[in-house]
């Protein structure tokens, strides 16, 4: 329901572009770039949203988000890992792998 009042406001409001990712992402930090502090703009708690329980609950008893913290742990783990190969295997095919990844893709 959130997505199609979204929709509908782009549609009503001309001043208002549709964007997508890879043509935004240009314009922000992206979490997990090598040099780039970790960053989210989400929650009220900052990027503890996505590293443990950072106390939402969205209004449910008993909610918790207690599963966040090993899945943070792991996404961290998996990015450090895929690091290396990133740039062993895109490093001779581009003149710069990090700047090639945050380029939008042309359609």
């Amino acid at each position: 329901m959130a997505l199609a009042d979204c929709l509908r406001y782009i549609d009503k409001n001309k001043d208002v572009t549709l964007t997508n990712y890879g043509a935004f992402s240009p314009n922000i930090l992206l979490h997990g770039k090598p040099g780039h502090d970790n960053s989210s703009w989400s929650c009220v708690h900052g990027v503890e949203r996505w590293r443990s329980d950072c106390g939402c609950n969205s209004g449910r008893p008993g909610w918790h988000q207690r599963w966040r913290q090993p899945l943070r742990e792991t996404l961290d783990w998996l990015r450090d890992q895929l690091i290396p190969i990133y740039e062993q295997y895109a490093s001779p095919l581009l003149n710069d792998p990090w700047v090639a990844r945050e380029m939008p893709i042309l359609t």
